[in-house]
């Protein structure tokens, strides 16, 4: 006699992993400002002083408008323009 398994009660009602939907990134708003999608970023950190932006000028990364570090010319994963960039130096 051939006996097919029987699953306990809820089993099998969850999700496989494979196939679960998660948001897509460019509809959430921002994780640092909070700038939702479309929106201009907004910076969360203060306005760099001279000398800070003559050190970053000499090297090779500077922070970008939520504290990310990031390139000269670059953006971070949030989407912040570097402070060289946002202050029109590059």
């Amino acid at each position: 006699m051939t006996r097919t398994p029987q699953l306990p009660d809820g089993a099998g009602d969850a999700t496989p992993l494979g196939f679960r939907s998660y948001p897509d990134p460019a509809l959430m708003p921002c994780e640092s400002c909070g700038a939702q999608p479309g929106e201009k970023h907004r910076a969360t950190e203060p306005v760099p002083d001279e000398d800070q932006i003559e050190l970053w000028v000499f090297d090779s990364v500077c922070e970008a408008t939520d504290g990310c570090t990031v390139e000269g010319d670059g953006r971070c994963s949030h989407g912040h323009s570097s402070w060289l960039l946002t202050l029109g130096l590059i």
